[in-house]
C-alpha cells in the first residue's frame, strides 16, 4: 500500500525536477527603460512650489544638452548648466555634472519633481 503512493510521488518529483532543470528561468526583474527624451530645445519655465520662479534656455542633442538659467531661479538652479534623460527621467546638473533637480513627465511639456527638498516643475 505505501508503493501506491510512493510511485506516484516520485514520477511527479522527477517530472518537477525535468522541468526545471536547464529550462525553467526566474522571471525577469523589471528593468528601467530609457525615458524617451523629447526635443528640449527652446525656453522652459523653471518654478518652485514656493512661486519663485525663472526662465531656462535649454540646447539639446538628443537625450541630454546644455541649459541657460536667466536671472532669479530658486535655490541651486542659477547653477544648472547640463541636463540629461536617463531611466529616472530628467535630471538637471551644475557645471561639475551634480545633479540639481530630477524630474518627471507629468505630461505634454511639462516636467515635476524635486531640486532638493523642495517640488518644482518645469513647464513651456
Amino acid at each position: 500500500m505505501r508503493f501506491r503512493y510512493v510511485i506516484p510521488a516520485l514520477i511527479l518529483l522527477t517530472a518537477c525536477g525535468e522541468s526545471t532543470m536547464g529550462r525553467f528561468t526566474t522571471p525577469a526583474t523589471p528593468t528601467a527603460q530609457p525615458v524617451a527624451s523629447q526635443d528640449m530645445t527652446g525656453r522652459w519655465t523653471f518654478s518652485a512650489v514656493s512661486g519663485a520662479s525663472c526662465a531656462m534656455n535649454f540646447t539639446s542633442q538628443g537625450a541630454e544638452g546644455s541649459i541657460k538659467p536667466e536671472g532669479g531661479c530658486p535655490g541651486e538652479m542659477y547653477k544648472s548648466r547640463q541636463f540629461i534623460f536617463d531611466a529616472s527621467g530628467l535630471i538637471i546638473r551644475d557645471h561639475t555634472a551634480a545633479p540639481l533637480a530630477q524630474l518627471r513627465s507629468a505630461g505634454s511639456n511639462r516636467f515635476e519633481g524635486q531640486a532638493g527638498a523642495q517640488a518644482v516643475s518645469l513647464s513651456r
